[in-house]
């Protein structure tokens, strides 16, 4: 399990909120993807970014911008299985409708706007960015019609990496941080965010994978994440030493998969 750092319960309880209106039709889908994650990491991550810097806690703050990146990555999840459902260019098992997947993917990335608000933070451009670069990761892959193991490598790196990047940002920013803080916190999100994930994409059929990669080799893709979570290590070590970021090495030694 990934290591804990805020409650699991209040992230999930501030889901709860945000998804109440997600209960029939195309958007029980929204709801049922983001409740469907193993666990609240990138969500944990915000945390752990922030309580490197701060000084004193500022739960509701956290919690809602931790919620805010966990609707992302359920957006990101959404959208990924949809565009490998949609090319059909490889086996899988996704048979969504196609217009309710399209729908509840909207609907968690308006979502993840209307969480942030919350968090009382001027951080808007970070998930506006993060949202930008999901677009153009996906847009590279499949409407550029990119097969190569490289290319689909960098799609987990463009996909969770970002949305890793994203969350370290947002603690930072809560923390006010300086910008050489949040480049480094932001650098550790997304090396851990990508390692974890090209783990993950060793798997054959992408299950509940926050990106979909079908037909990833195998080969090398341990050693890219022990090169990605080493990246993240030598981001915190570059840290002021006033910073604690015993939380966040945590998630570097992690080995749990999605």
């Amino acid at each position: 399990m990934a290591p804990s750092i805020l409650p699991r319960s209040a992230i999930d309880a501030r889901l709860e909120s945000a998804l109440r209106g997600a209960d029939s039709g195309g958007l029980a889908l929204a709801r049922e993807t983001v409740e469907s994650a193993a666990d609240r990491w990138y969500g944990q991550l915000v945390a752990g970014s922030y309580g490197t810097l701060a000084d004193r806690p500022d739960t509701d703050r956290v919690v809602s911008a931790a919620a805010t990146v966990e609707l992302i990555r359920g957006y990101c999840r959404l959208r990924s299985e949809l565009l490998v459902q949609l090319t059909d260019s490889h086996p899988h098992a996704f048979t969504r409708d196609e217009v309710a997947a399209l729908l509840a993917g909207d609907y968690l990335s308006t979502g993840a706007y209307s969480v942030l608000e919350a968090a009382d933070c001027d951080c808007f451009e970070t998930v506006t960015d993060a949202l930008e670069s999901l677009s153009g990761a996906f847009a590279s892959r499949y409407l550029e019609g990119s097969e190569s193991p490289s290319d689909r490598i960098a799609l987990v790196e463009r996909t969770a990496g970002r949305i890793g990047e994203a969350a370290g940002v947002l603690g930072a920013r809560l923390a006010d941080a300086d910008e050489r803080q949040i480049d480094g916190l932001a650098r550790a999100g997304r090396c851990f965010a990508a390692a974890r994930t090209v783990r993950r994409a060793r798997d054959r059929e992408p299950g509940s994978a926050m990106v979909a990669v079908p037909e990833l080799r195998t080969e090398g893709l341990d050693e890219r994440a022990t090169r990605r979570r080493e990246e993240g290590y030598r981001a915190l070590a570059a840290l002021p030493s006033s910073a604690d970021a015993s939380p966040l090495r945590r998630f570097g030694d992690a080995q749990t998969d999605e």
